[in-house]
């Protein structure tokens, strides 16, 4: 929250502290209400597909805009995308600030199976380093600042915490990206609260995410026998 509450964030236009209402207590409520509820604007966003160092690909959903603003780069919770409501409740806001955006796919969130059945955790920070490295690349003489929600933020945490004291924080292209928003997914209490009334149901979406990664993967190795 210190990033949240700092006078850099003043500057830009934050509120302050989140309070939320009296009508919509407790995390549960609120995830429910915003996932179903909550408005979601239209955003037009450009695909481009990006190969990853071990042969494999991820999606990136953007919003372009002038070479010099600054670019937003988003990684997505567990089991989201560019088409996520707050992804798209960011990117609009994005938009109307005449900035750029990207929503890096973690792997098998884009839409369609992947080459490796390689999946994504909350601690990945190595994806997330090689897609900020490309990224950053792409945003030329813009700043960039990187946006973590969830395991997303988890992830991008981590590579936080493991670039800190390296030789990398002396570089440049770092020291320019080095302030986040980060909403972490703590997966130790996380674990615990899978015994409230609520928690049954992750483990079926876990289960599902498991076997629609099998599923793509399994399709790509028949399509690949089936043409030798």
């Amino acid at each position: 929250m210190d990033a949240v509450n700092s006078p850099r964030a003043a500057r830009l236009g934050h509120p302050g502290p989140y309070r939320a209402p009296d009508w919509l207590p407790g995390g549960h409520a609120q995830t429910i209400y915003a996932a179903l509820f909550a408005p979601r604007p239209r955003v037009r966003y450009r695909r481009t597909e990006c190969d990853t160092p071990d042969g494999d690909f991820i999606d990136l959903d953007w919003i372009d805009g002038p070479s010099d603003t600054p670019l937003i780069v988003l990684f997505h919770g567990l089991e989201g995308s560019s088409r996520s409501h707050y992804a798209l409740s960011l990117m609009h806001e994005v938009q109307a600030q005449g900035w750029r955006g990207v929503v890096p796919h973690f792997r098998g969130c884009g839409g369609r199976p992947n080459r490796l059945p390689r999946a994504y955790h909350s601690g990945d920070h190595q994806e997330v380093n090689w897609i900020l490295e490309r990224t950053a690349v792409l945003a030329g003489a813009g700043p960039q600042f990187a946006v973590g929600v969830s395991l997303g933020g988890n992830a991008l945490l981590k590579w936080l915490a493991v670039q800190a004291g390296g030789a990398r924080n002396s570089d440049p292209r770092y020291q320019r990206r080095r302030e986040f928003l980060c909403d972490r997914c703590p997966v130790l209490p996380l674990r615990r609260r899978l015994g409230s009334p609520f928690g049954p149901h992750a483990p079926r979406l876990l289960q599902r995410s498991r076997r629609r990664i099998h599923r793509g993967h399994g399709r790509r190795q028949a399509a690949g026998r089936s043409r030798a």
